[in-house]
């Protein structure tokens, strides 16, 4: 069980999570998981370090990074219905004060009910809870025990954005958890493409918590000046 000092992990992206489970599934490294060889294995680039830290928080690995028995256990399961019913103790474990306080519920919660209490237990800002809470629930699905994390559930609402009710017409044309919406135009009036931009992050190694507000703060700066 993880020590009750210690923060909770977040993830930027559930993505990550998921291709280092799959990858491990099919081969579990024999020596010690380090940064260094999860950047060999090429996988989680650039955000080795996030890796590392949730598989410690749920004790998969010891202080020197060695898989545990528990994680010999766990990756050597090979069908996913017994892979699933063997990581979700491991997560009740790590999580034991969440779950405490929310029982089953704790699997099903929102991203603001997660993000406010990793904020009041760890005392984080906004952007680690919700990153946090990502870390959470990537791993509840990995359990299988809700249908997605809230990175992909989640929707920001724009100021002035359409009316709840109000009809979008989707296209065919998606891109990961985006979806590229038409809008009809009124009569007499051509319709305009609509443009979806897709940007991919890949985050310095060993990157801590302060330097992820830094970063953020940076793209949110650039990419969405205030008017």
């Amino acid at each position: 069980m993880a020590e009750t000092s210690q923060k909770h992990p977040y993830l930027v992206s559930p993505g990550i999570l998921k291709s280092v489970i799959t990858k491990f599934r099919s081969s579990l490294p024999d020596q010690a998981v380090s940064l260094q060889t999860l950047k060999k294995l090429s996988i989680a680039s650039g955000n080795e370090k996030q890796i590392v830290d949730i598989f410690k928080f749920l004790s998969l690995l010891d202080k020197e990074g060695k898989p545990t028995d528990a994680c010999r256990k766990l990756f050597n399961t090979h069908d996913d219905d017994g892979f699933k019913a063997t990581l979700a103790p491991i997560i009740e474990n790590a999580y034991a004060d969440l779950f405490k306080l929310n029982k089953e519920t704790s699997w099903l919660l929102s991203g603001d009910e997660l993000i406010g209490y990793f904020r009041q237990t760890d005392n984080t800002s906004a952007s680690t809870g919700q990153r946090q809470a990502i870390a959470f629930t990537a791993l509840a699905v990995a359990a299988g025990k809700r249908q997605m994390s809230i990175a992909t559930s989640r929707k920001a609402t724009k100021p002035g954005g359409s009316k709840p009710g109000g009809k979008r017409k989707k296209s065919a044309a998606t891109n990961g958890n985006e979806e590229v919406v038409n809008k009809q135009p009124p009569p007499g009036q051509t319709a305009q493409p609509a443009v979806a931009i897709n940007i991919q992050l890949t985050l310095p190694e060993g990157m801590d918590e302060d330097g992820f507000e830094k970063f953020f703060a940076a793209m949110k700066k650039h990419l969405w000046p205030d008017k």
